[in-house]
């Protein structure tokens, strides 16, 4: 009935494999756990080789990184069953009626679950500024995603019919980290095709370090104008590229690029901060954006 499927990429999945596994078997659902490791280190490897000892699981290890949208479309192929539940692997379980939830809503074409993170405040600054985007603009709750379904829509928890993504295709020249989940959705919006929303979270429990998640938030908003550039995003329907255009039409990005690489080096002091303040997240994009523009 359902096939668990779990891209790997540096990190310990045994937790969360185990906890996956026996809400199945409670369930008494058909069911498999696919993961394949995005040719993490030898020591995630070493780990991860554990799952095995759990039935009806498979352990894939990839020779060389073939990224987010690649990897999730390859499930495609080595999955057996008619419904695809996707998990990130830096995530954690805190609902036993998990598997539950989604097999009642199994008939869906695509559900979405949510994201949370832990309402305490890491105790290493090094990994505060993910948690403050997490806890600002990533916790979501229920009614805040059905207001906007396909904005809210993200691909670390959700369940997908096999026939759905055969057709809707994770975007594979996306190779880098950054918003093929949004393509994704927005072209599941396009072809108006409903993504259908549930209280059925997961928590993030994966936080990057403060260095780290600027380096992704580059590679994101890269990510995200090469999109625009190439007709595949409307600008309207992201807050980022619709402030880049009206500043573009009354002519100022010209200026504020003169003066991005002084910003930037502002906003990332900023931001390292022990208390970041998310709002210097958005101007720090914003400029990066800028800065870019000529070099995409």
């Amino acid at each position: 009935m359902i096939s668990v499927c779990i891209p790997i990429y540096q990190y310990d999945v045994y937790e969360l494999i185990k906890e996956i596994y026996n809400q199945c078997i409670a369930s008494s659902i058909n069911f498999e756990i696919i993961c394949i490791d995005d040719n993490s280190d030898s020591f995630y490897k070493t780990k991860n080789k554990r799952i095995e000892e759990f039935d009806y699981t498979s352990y894939i290890e990839l020779n060389e990184n073939i990224g987010r949208s690649k990897i999730r479309n390859l499930f495609l192929k080595k999955s057996n069953f008619s419904s695809l539940l996707f998990l990130d692997c830096d995530c954690s379980i805190p609902n036993k009626n998990f598997i539950i939830k989604y097999s009642e809503n199994i008939n869906k074409d695509i559900v979405y679950g949510g994201r949370k993170h832990h309402k305490k405040k890491p105790l290493d600054e090094k990994i505060v500024l993910r948690w403050e985007y997490g806890k600002n603009r990533e916790d979501l709750s229920y009614n805040e995603r059905i207001n906007s379904p396909y904005l809210s829509f993200r691909s670390n928890n959700f369940l997908v019919k096999k026939k759905t993504l055969e057709l809707y295709r994770f975007d594979e020249s996306i190779s880098t980290y950054g918003h093929e989940d949004t393509l994704f959705a927005f072209q599941l919006e396009k072809e108006k095709i409903n993504i259908h929303h549930i209280d059925n979270h997961v928590i993030h429990e994966g936080l990057e370090t403060n260095i780290d998640f600027l380096n992704k938030t580059k590679s994101a908003v890269k990510n995200l104008f090469i999109l625009y550039l190439s007709g595949k995003i409307e600008s309207e329907k992201i807050k980022l590229l619709k402030t880049y255009r009206f500043l573009k039409k009354i002519k100022l990005t010209f200026f504020m690029r003169a003066f991005s690489s002084f910003i930037i080096k502002i906003c990332t002091k900023k931001l390292l901060h022990k208390n970041p303040k998310i709002f210097w997240l958005d101007i720090y994009k914003l400029f990066y954006l800028i800065k870019i523009k000529h070099d995409v």
